[in-house]
């Protein structure tokens, strides 16, 4: 057999080859099972289920705030505020997503086990940029420990999705605001009444003199606390029994508190 020939027939044996190689690539890419995609990093798939979903449940927060103390015992706090709407298995899954970010944070050379997470849910803006007011839901993975800790607010998930209603006259954004006013008094109440007694900050815990200015450092504050929620009430022409179920609403429904 010539040269030539000899090379035809080589050639013509790999076309041959290659085409069954590259039909059998292809038939076996159509034919095998296509994976589920996978979720954030260290979400339980047994509390919510892995798929693209949680992507857009994840892009409903915001952070409001965060602090990394580094040392021999760093820690790691991040505020986030979120939607209203969200269910408590969303708010599980978010917290969980939410601490495995910040295990991947900077928080100096020190090994994990030294170093605390915590994440806090709010689901107004401002309590979160402020730390103020009760939270949502909080998830804490502290020093040597194994698994974290998720605390989720049943009441207030639901609270929260109440619609607007008409109560003792007035609708929720005025209620909201006299609930800020009250929030504000008891502030500047506190804040005058710790001014009026200075000396009980540099005394001794518990000692006969700190346990006698602390007493009439409390029953000040009461007076003027009790003081100012009549000049709201009267204000808004509420009774005190009013004013204190106003109060009770914002914080059940975690309304926003003033600096």
């Amino acid at each position: 057999m010539s040269k030539a020939k000899l090379l035809c027939l080589v050639s013509l044996v790999v076309c041959v080859v290659g085409g069954a190689i590259a039909t059998a690539i292809v038939f076996s890419m159509r034919s095998a099972p296509t994976g589920a995609p996978s979720g954030a990093a260290g979400v339980d798939s047994a509390d919510t289920s892995q798929s693209v979903q949680d992507a857009e449940r994840f892009a409903r927060y915001t952070i409001e705030g965060q602090e990394i103390e580094r040392g021999y015992f760093p820690y790691i706090i991040r505020r986030i505020s979120v939607a209203k709407s969200i269910t408590s298995r969303e708010l599980r899954a978010l917290l969980l997503h939410q601490l495995e970010q910040i295990r991947q944070l900077d928080y100096g050379p020190m090994p994990e086990q030294r170093c605390a997470f915590t994440v806090h849910a709010y689901c107004e803006p401002a309590n979160a940029r402020n730390f103020r007011g009760p939270r949502l839901a909080t998830i804490g993975l502290h020093r040597e420990q194994k698994e974290p800790d998720v605390y989720i607010d049943e009441e207030a998930v639901a609270a929260i999705k109440e619609p607007p209603q008409l109560k003792f006259g007035y609708e929720d954004d005025v209620r909201r605001q006299i609930y800020w006013e009250l929030v504000r008094a008891n502030y500047e109440c506190s804040d005058q009444s710790d001014g009026e007694f200075p000396e009980l900050d540099s005394l001794k815990p518990f000692s006969a003199r700190f346990n006698e200015l602390a007493g009439q450092r409390a029953a000040r504050f009461d007076e003027l606390w009790q003081q100012r929620q009549e000049e709201i009430a009267k204000k808004y022409k509420l009774s005190r029994g009013q004013t204190d179920e106003i109060d009770f609403e914002g914080m059940r429904k975690h309304w926003p508190q003033p600096e």
